[in-house]
């Protein structure tokens, strides 16, 4: 984690990107909007809905870093190195209810020094995809807790894990989600309930909600992006297959994935996780070493979702791949590597349960293991090498003027947008014909207001790309705006005269109701919260009349 805390940005496939968004996030935030869907700093000043699309957890916590007055950078390597923090904490809840606190622990340093984990962290710096990390045990605690009490405060607890998962990563929320429905289903036919169904069903049905203000505009207005993009050359996920013996073997570097068996990066499941499976899967067969019931159904879940994972990494899924359109949008076979860490990693606590009941010395001897873990991992955790850029250089103006891309390519771009203007933006509005005065009164990233004297008939270029929820009003009426050019910029025109003209992002239908779904499941919560107070009270009362 050192790393993380010098203050420097540290170099990776994805880091000059993470600046830029932070500081778009922040000026969002700033102007009032809970969720900054649209980022006018993006493409040369032209704007991109940004947000709209990429899940916004890592950045509100680094909002909350740069509120409290740290610089850019740093907060973003705060988020991170917090982040860290919190899977390994994640990882010891899980594995401590599932065995014990010794295995808990042994999980925890197993799941922060995963290869996998480290590869996220110093050789691709993608940080978003990492943000999910500590989500994914959180949302099994949760939900195992749920299904062995059922009580609301666990209800709770998986429903909002499950909504923070959501709004972490897309590709790994595509990647977990059948899995946590596989676990909630298992859950219900091994204790034959249909109360469990029906708890872990609603907890999950109201994460969705929670977090469908994000998921439900991404998906059904990805028709106005340029999505298709991350399907083609060599972003096609036909390149990226791991080969079988990389799971095994696999050099550690720096490099980029490439087609063929020699990577730039490592897809090494790493040795000691393997071992951990292998032990996972003997004491799974071999009843008197794991008796627990509980315990042998956990094990044996972890290993189908790390079995799974491995399957839809290697080429022998292929035609899963292409007959299920939504995983091309993953890239990467080998993302599934974060399935296989978090699986690996609880089954590292196993053998803790060897160790039982022997005494308290006896018990903690596996904790030994972690510095074991963390000695053979050393020479993975630091980066190639660190940026010279400081906070000055992601200012807003330096996004815009060096037309800074936080996009693989360019995936953001609205639809109409055939080619980038030359060019950044040098002013909002642009006289393209009649002769006019203007002068700009209002401007933001979201809202602008001009003043315009028009003395003949005027045509204006409105120079921001077009996208639903931008429109235009002259003297309170609206305009059409939907571009005619092939930069994706509004045009529109008015009569002589002088006229007020004012220019906004505002919700569509679908935004507006997936937020509005998203306050009902708030107010849910809410309602929820105050039956799990009460529930607590009456424990606590029960268990004063019992003593």
């Amino acid at each position: 984690m050192l790393p993380l805390l010098h203050g420097k940005l540290t170099s990776g496939h994805d880091s000059l990107f993470y600046p830029p968004r932070v500081v778009t996030f922040e000026e969002g935030l700033k102007e009032g909007r809970l969720l900054p869907r649209w980022t006018q700093e993006f493409a040369g000043g032209y704007g991109e809905p940004y947000f709209n699309f990429s899940p916004p957890l890592l950045y509100y916590v680094t909002s909350l870093f740069r509120f409290a007055g740290a610089g850019v950078i740093d907060s973003l390597n705060f988020a991170v190195a917090f982040l860290l923090l919190l899977s390994g904490f994640t990882m010891y809840l899980l594995a401590a209810e599932i065995f014990d606190r010794a295995g808990g622990l042994v999980a925890g340093a197993a799941y922060m020094y995963a290869p996998y984990t480290l590869t996220d962290l110093y050789v691709r710096a993608a940080y978003a995809e990492f943000s999910a990390f500590a989500t994914l045990p959180l949302i099994f605690w949760s939900f195992y807790k749920l299904a062995q009490t059922r009580q609301i405060r666990y209800l709770i607890a998986a429903a909002c894990s499950y909504a923070l998962l959501l709004l972490c990563h897309n590709p790994v929320s595509l990647i977990f989600t059948p899995f946590l429905l596989l676990m909630i289903l298992l859950s219900a036919l091994r204790q034959r309930s249909r109360a469990v169904l029906l708890s872990q069903s609603a907890a999950f049905v109201l994460g969705l909600a929670l977090s469908a203000f994000f998921w439900a505009p991404s998906l059904l207005e990805k028709k106005y992006i340029q999505i298709e993009r991350l399907l083609q050359n060599a972003l096609e996920y036909q390149n990226h297959f791991v080969y079988f013996r990389q799971l095994f073997n696999s050099p550690w570097g720096y490099g980029i994935s490439t087609p063929g068996p020699n990577d730039g990066m490592s897809f090494e499941i790493g040795a000691f996780y393997l071992a951990a499976l292998g032990v996972g899967g003997l004491m799974l067969l071999a009843r008197p070493l794991l008796p627990n019931r509980e315990q042998r159904w956990f094990v044996a879940l972890m290993l189908i979702m790390a079995a799974a994972s491995i399957f839809f990494m290697t080429e022998a899924s292929s035609i899963a791949w292409a007959y299920l359109p939504p995983l091309q949008y993953l890239q990467f076979p080998w993302r599934f590597l974060v399935i296989v860490a978090m699986a690996s990693s609880i089954l590292a606590a196993v053998p803790s349960v060897l160790t039982r009941g022997r005494g308290r010395f006896v018990e903690w001897l596996p904790v030994l293991i972690i510095p074991v873990i963390i000695l053979t991992s050393l020479s993975k955790c630091k980066p190639n090498a660190v940026h010279p850029y400081k906070d000055d250089f992601f200012k807003a103006e330096n996004i815009i003027a060096r037309k800074l891309e936080t996009s693989t390519v360019l995936e953001y771009r609205p639809k109409w947008v055939q080619n980038d203007p030359p060019g950044s933006a040098a002013s909002p509005l642009d006289l393209t014909a009649g002769s006019a005065r203007l002068e700009v009164q209002q401007r933001s990233q979201t809202r602008y207001r001009f003043q315009i004297d028009a003395r003949t008939p005027s045509y204006f270029r409105f120079n921001v790309h077009y996208f639903p929820g931008w429109r235009v009003e002259v003297d309170g009426v609206g305009r059409d705006v939907e571009p005619n050019n092939r930069f994706g910029l509004m045009e529109f025109s008015v009569e002589p005269g002088v006229h007020d003209v004012v220019a906004r992002f505002q919700n569509t239908p679908i935004r507006a109701t997936a937020e509005a779904v998203s306050q009902l499941g708030i107010v849910m919560i809410l309602i929820l919260s105050i039956y799990a107070c009460g529930e607590i009270k009456a424990r606590a009362s029960v268990l004063r009349s019992e003593d």
